[in-house]
C-alpha cells in the first residue's frame, strides 16, 4: 500500500481497481510503467539493430514490437536514441567501407567501378537532362492551349 487511501494498481482485482482506486496515483503508476517498457523496448530495439547491421529499420520495428512511426518519432524526439542509432549505422558505414577498399585492392572491378563512379570526379555518373521538342503554339499561351480540346492538338 502506497498510503492508507491509495492502492497499488497490481495488488488490486480489475472489478476493484475500476470501483475502489483512485484514478491519479493508478495514473501514476501506469506512467512510471509505461516510460520503463518504452525505455526497454528502445534498448531492445537498439540491440537488435545493432546485430542485424543496422539494415533494416522495417525488420527490426517488427522485431522488437514497434511501427516505424514510432522509430522516426523516438528519433525526432530523443537525442539519445538517435545518437546510439547513429553511431551504430557509422560504424557499419565504416565496415562496408573497409570491405570494399579490400575488394578494390584484390582487383574487383565491379567494386572498382562502384567506388569511382561515386568519389572521383573524372569517373561520376553524369545525371542525363531530357530535352523534349516543343511544337510552335501559334502565339498561344499555355492557358489557351490546356482549354483547347486535346483532338485540336493533334
Amino acid at each position: 500500500m502506497k498510503s492508507d487511501k491509495y492502492y497499488k494498481i497490481d495488488h488490486l482485482s480489475p472489478v476493484l481497481a475500476t470501483r475502489g482506486a483512485t484514478v491519479e496515483p493508478v495514473c501514476d503508476y501506469v506512467q512510471k510503467v509505461g516510460r520503463d517498457s518504452t525505455r526497454q523496448t528502445k534498448e531492445r530495439f537498439v540491440a537488435t539493430f545493432e546485430s542485424v547491421g543496422g539494415t533494416s529499420v522495417s525488420l527490426v520495428a517488427q522485431q522488437t514490437g514497434i511501427s516505424r512511426d514510432t522509430f522516426y518519432r523516438w528519433l525526432k524526439e530523443d537525442e539519445e536514441f538517435k545518437e546510439r542509432i547513429n553511431l551504430i549505422q557509422y560504424h557499419i558505414n565504416d565496415l562496408v567501407e573497409d570491405i570494399l577498399m579490400i575488394k578494390i585492392r584484390q582487383g574487383d572491378g565491379p567494386s572498382v567501378r562502384f567506388y569511382l563512379s561515386r568519389k572521383h570526379p573524372d569517373y561520376k555518373t553524369q545525371k542525363q537532362t531530357y530535352v523534349y521538342p516543343i511544337r510552335s503554339t501559334g502565339g498561344k499561351t499555355l492557358e489557351d492551349l490546356i482549354d483547347e480540346p486535346q483532338t485540336a492538338l493533334q
